[in-house]
């Protein structure tokens, strides 16, 4: 989630110790100093005079007039800074069912809060958020949950402002053309879901329970639509990898069907399924 226009403090700002943005540093003593060339210099290069003699090195980063720092890498053309300016007047906001947020590097400018969604939006004000951004939990709600949870994102943005919902799942036209083995896993997962209310074919019917939220006649909801299902190359690949950590994962739900397995046996299966769905 994200919001504008939030003051930014500067005194949060990390900056490189010792080290010296707008010139180079001679020295002839014995002492350690280190600093940098501006962006202007180009090169990035810094001094350091030590007992054993003095040597050049090359800084991470370089820095224009207004401080803004700057990649040094000759090999990335990466044009825009690297420092907290970039957002600055920008606000995010993270939330999750488990406190599992970055705590050793959090930018000032991000917050998170450990919250339970399917009992609405801690966020008082209504169009509060310019942007909210909502990604796989299909295997997070059920129906009465999808309901509230598109609700409340509704409410918490700003009118005419934004909002992305992402989705993952299956179906069964897709299924029907995967292969056998991909198909049978795939739906003894899905009606392991559904006999407890979660529904991961949802992806299909969001833009409907989105309408159904928004209170705007002619509010603007596009759907995108692209299946990962018997995709080949590196995209292929990634969506391999991502269901076998969902499916290992979530081993106890394939036992009802297939029966007890180790690990290693459930691995198996899932590796013939994928690879059928693959070569299908």
């Amino acid at each position: 989630m994200v919001e504008d226009a939030l003051p930014y403090r500067k005194d949060q700002e990390t900056v490189a110790p010792s080290v010296d943005a707008q010139s180079i540093t001679k020295s002839s003593q014995p002492t350690n100093t280190a600093t940098t060339e501006t962006r202007d210099g180009s090169e990035g290069l810094g001094s350091m005079t030590s007992p054993n003699g003095n040597f050049r090195y090359k800084s991470t980063f370089v820095f224009n007039e207004q401080t803004r720092r700057f990649h040094n890498e000759e090999d990335a053309p990466y044009v825009l800074p690297n420092d907290d300016d970039e957002f600055s007047e920008s606000h995010f906001m993270g939330i999750d069912l488990s406190a599992i947020f970055p705590e050793t590097v959090r930018p000032p400018n991000c917050d998170f809060q450990k919250v339970n969604a399917c009992k609405g939006l801690p966020f008082p004000p209504d169009n509060h958020f310019d942007f909210v951004y909502e990604h796989l939990l299909e295997a997070d709600y059920t129906a009465d949950n999808w309901t509230l949870v598109l609700s409340e994102i509704k409410r918490v943005t700003k009118s005419g402002r934004c909002g992305r919902i992402g989705r993952g799942g299956s179906d069964a036209k897709e299924l029907r053309t995967s292969g056998p083995l991909f198909e049978d896993f795939m739906n003894t997962f899905i009606d392991a879901l559904k006999a407890i209310d979660l529904d991961v074919t949802i992806g299909r019917r969001l833009s409907g329970l989105l309408r159904q939220c928004s209170d705007e006649v002619d509010a603007k909801i596009s759907v995108d639509y692209r299946s990962p299902v018997r995709c080949g190359g590196r995209l292929g690949e990634m969506w391999a990898s991502q269901l076998r950590v969902g499916f290992e994962a979530a081993q106890t739900l394939f036992e009802s069907k297939y029966g007890k397995m180790t690990p290693e046996e459930l691995k198996d299966r899932l590796d013939k399924a994928l690879q059928e769905c693959a070569e299908f």
